[in-house]
């Protein structure tokens, strides 16, 4: 059985190299003692979980706040983490049920930005329409910047539960399996969520997208 590299009696050989352990690693050696392990977690997903949070609630103050109340419950229920799942699909449930909670308890309709649109097919992932492209003309990025605030509007418009999961495929890049842990729910409430939130979103934005064909 390999020993481990980095042995709990020595916090400055494990900091210097914490950013080389996994996340089940690092959960292990903060069980040991070693404080340090959950600061490198922090740090590996911060600003995945601000994203998150925010294209969720359009709020940078609302995303930080979420974001901190996250990781201090993580911190403070990490003993119960048991490893059924990855440590970043854990984190994300956390982070999804903090923001579905605050769009309860506000009922304010949430946008999101810098969000792509795509197509309402299960498992077909090519852009019905992107913003922004790299290869765009100065004009096609005046037509995009004129066309965000219509989308966001039109996502903020969707269901929470359907908007959640369109985050998590389409800006989290998650794949069906592990999406359906962070919500709890079969894969195939997955995929029907995703295609409701896409079709949806088809029919709202249909009058700009014959504009722009």
């Amino acid at each position: 059985m390999t020993s481990d590299p980095f042995p709990p009696d020595d916090p400055a050989l494990t900091s210097l190299h914490a950013g080389a352990l996994d996340d089940e690693a690092l959960v292990s050696r903060y069980s040991m003692g070693d404080a340090k392990a959950f600061d490198t977690l922090i740090v590996r997903y911060q600003d995945r979980i601000f994203n998150f949070s925010l294209r969720f609630t359009a709020n940078p103050s609302d995303a930080e706040d979420i974001v901190q109340e996250t990781f201090l419950k993580a911190y403070r229920g990490i003993a119960r983490f048991r490893g059924d799942a990855k440590f970043s699909t854990w984190l994300f449930q956390i982070a999804k049920n903090l923001c579905i909670n605050k769009f309860h308890n506000t009922r304010r309709r949430m946008e999101h930005r810098q969000v792509s649109i795509f197509e309402s097919e299960y498992d077909d992932d090519r852009p019905l329409l992107q913003l922004e492209s790299e290869d765009a003309s100065p004009q096609e990025r005046v037509i995009s910047a004129e066309t965000q605030s219509q989308l966001e509007a039109a996502i903020g418009e969707l269901d929470p539960h359907y908007r959640t999961a369109l985050i998590l495929r389409d800006v989290e890049d998650m794949d069906y399996a592990e999406i359906a842990k962070v919500l709890d729910v079969p894969v195939g409430t997955v995929k029907s969520r995703i295609h409701r939130a896409r079709t949806e979103l088809q029919k709202k934005l249909q009058p700009l997208l014959e504009e722009m064909a």
